[in-house]
C-alpha cells in the first residue's frame, strides 16, 4: 500500500506516465477493499480516463480488468463488469498483454455465474473462455475458470459425481476430489477460495447446512483472496443465509425434543 500510495503521489505532483493509469486503478482497488467506497471508484474513473490518451492505452486492459473486478460493482450494477471484462480481454490481446486479457476472462467466468444469466448460457461462456486460455498456454486462468464451470454445471445437474451429492465439484470441467490435495500442498490460495466459495453455494442450494456451515468455515481462512470483489459481497449474503438455516434446523431440533 505505500507503494501504491507514493506512486499516486508522485503522479499527482511530478506528472503522468505510462504506468500512470494503474497506479491510480490499484490506489482504488485498495480503497474500496478497505471501504472508503466513494474515493477508491473515483480513482478508478481517473485510471480508465488516463487509458483514453496515447501515453495509457498500454495499460487499458489492466484497468479495465480490476475496474470490473474489484471498483465498479461498488456504485454501478455488477452487470457493468461483464461489458468491462470484454473489452479489457480485447484491449489486452491488441497490445499483447496476453496475461491480463486472460485475467479479465477468468473473472468473467465468475460475474458470470453471480448474475442471474441464464446458466446454459453461462458454461458456454465459460467454456470459449477456457479455450482462449488453452490456446493462449496462460495456465492461470484454467483452474479458477473450470472450478466456476463446475459450479455451473452443477447448478444445471450435469455434475458427474454421485447424484445424491450434487454440491461436490466433480464432473466434466473440475474434479475437487482429484485436485483439492495437490492445491492444498502447494497453498494454492486463490484456488482454494474459489473451490470453498463454489462448495459453500451449493451446500447452501442443495439443503446441505451441516456441510454448508463447515465450508463457510473452511472459506473464512482464504477470505483475504476476494477482498474488495463481488464475491466477497456473495460470500457474505450466502454466509448469513447459511447462519439463518442453521438457527432454523436448530430450533427445529429443540423444539422437536422437548
Amino acid at each position: 500500500k505505500p507503494t501504491i500510495w507514493t506512486m499516486v503521489h508522485l503522479c499527482t505532483t511530478a506528472g503522468h506516465t505510462a504506468v500512470s493509469p494503474v497506479a491510480y486503478s490499484v490506489y482504488g482497488m485498495s480503497r474500496c477493499g478497505s471501504g472508503h467506497i466513494e474515493e477508491g471508484y473515483q480513482s478508478g474513473r481517473i485510471a480508465l480516463q488516463l487509458t483514453e490518451y496515447t501515453l495509457g492505452q498500454t495499460m487499458r486492459g489492466k484497468v479495465l480488468e480490476q475496474l470490473g473486478g474489484f471498483i465498479s460493482h461498488w456504485k454501478e450494477h455488477a452487470k457493468t463488469s461483464i461489458q468491462q471484462f470484454e473489452q479489457g480481454l480485447q484491449s489486452g490481446l491488441e497490445v499483447g498483454d496476453i496475461e491480463y486479457a486472460c485475467h479479465s476472462a477468468k473473472n468473467a467466468c465468475a460475474h458470470l455465474v453471480l448474475l442471474g444469466i441464464p446458466l446454459e448460457q453461462v458454461q458456454q461462456k465459460q467454456l470459449s473462455y477456457i479455450e482462449l486460455g488453452e490456446q493462449l498456454s496462460q495456465q492461470h486462468i484454467l483452474i479458477f475458470a473450470k472450478i466456476w464451470r463446475q459450479l455451473t454445471l452443477n447448478l444445471i445437474g450435469q455434475s458427474d459425481g454421485p447424484s445424491a451429492r450434487p454440491w461436490l465439484l466433480v464432473g466434466e470441467s473440475f474434479d475437487e476430489q482429484a485436485m483439492l490435495p495437490t492445491l492444498k500442498e502447494k497453498n494454492n490460495y486463490f484456488s482454494l477460495y474459489v473451490i470453498y466459495f463454489s462448495k459453500q453455494m451449493l451446500s447452501y442450494l442443495f439443503g446441505q447446512i451441516d456441510q454448508a456451515i463447515e465450508n463457510t468455515r473452511i472459506l473464512e481462512s482464504y477470505s483475504e483472496a476476494s477482498l474488495g470483489s463481488l464475491k466477497s459481497v456473495v460470500q457474505n449474503f450466502y454466509t448469513s443465509l447459511i447462519l439463518l438455516a442453521a438457527y432454523r434446523q436448530s430450533a427445529t431440533t429443540s423444539s422437536e425434543s422437548q
